[in-house]
């Protein structure tokens, strides 16, 4: 679903069904919704595999407003899974590119051993494509560059306050931070993925490490340690969250 009616970020929702598990154990529970259930997690037996189908899934509506595998009953459904078969058929496929194809058909491989992890899916061509910023000119590099370097002092100081701060204010800004929307707290998340080079959901460079040597700052982290930077942009959201 769209974050909000006038947002382009689209949020994948639902993970009522969703669990912790340990590296390299196999799950056997049938649950989720049939048009996105791998062929393994039918036959009972699967690991994060099966996510990484079902990612695929959801890959191949968003780009066609389709579903790869349909049919008249639930029964029609299964079938075609476990078959596998799919196709770029449709019209709006013409204006899809192929490296966008490729990454449905890998996360849609039936083998689950050769179908890639969810970081190698991450990391495949048309994904970089869509990271990839539009070259600058030295000018527009030089005055860039500043403005990052402005940035990191503004976070680097914000989360050294914040660690100093008493678990009551950390936790009001920790909800204030939640009870945001997307558009008011858009900012912050769009200087953590400037800096989120790896795309991994974490930020490694020396400043990050302030408040907990060794360790990464997560996403989720920096939002709530700079929720006050944005006050201007989340006044409405105090309100909500009391």
């Amino acid at each position: 679903m769209f974050a909000s009616p006038n947002s382009d970020v689209v949020k994948i929702i639902d993970f009522g069904l969703s669990q912790k598990f340990a590296s390299n154990e196999v799950l056997h529970d049938q649950v989720g919704t049939v048009y996105t259930m791998a062929p393994e997690l039918l036959a009972g037996d699967y690991n994060e595999k099966a996510d990484v189908w079902s990612l695929g899934v959801i890959a191949f509506m968003l780009l066609s407003s389709s579903m790869p595998f349909y049919g008249r009953d639930r029964v029609h459904v299964i079938k075609r899974i476990v078959q596998g078969k799919f196709h770029f058929k449709a019209r709006r496929w013409a204006s899809v590119s192929q490296e966008a194809k490729n990454f449905v058909t890998d996360t849609l491989t039936n083998d689950p051993k050769l179908r890639p992890s969810a970081d190698e899916a991450q990391h495949s061509l048309w994904l970089r494509q869509k990271r990839r910023k539009p070259p600058r000119s030295i000018d527009e590099e030089g005055s860039e560059d500043a403005d990052k370097y402005e940035i990191l002092d503004k976070i680097q100081a914000t989360m050294a306050s914040f660690a100093t701060y008493s678990k009551l204010k950390q936790l009001a800004l920790m909800v204030v931070a939640y009870k945001s929307t997307t558009d008011e707290i858009g900012y912050l998340r769009d200087i953590f993925q400037q800096f989120d080079t790896l795309g991994n959901g974490e930020i490694t460079v020396s400043f990050a490490l302030i408040t907990d040597p060794g360790k990464n700052v997560k996403h989720k982290f920096l939002i709530v340690s700079c929720a006050h930077i944005v006050a201007a942009r989340i006044q409405n959201t105090i309100p909500r969250a009391l």
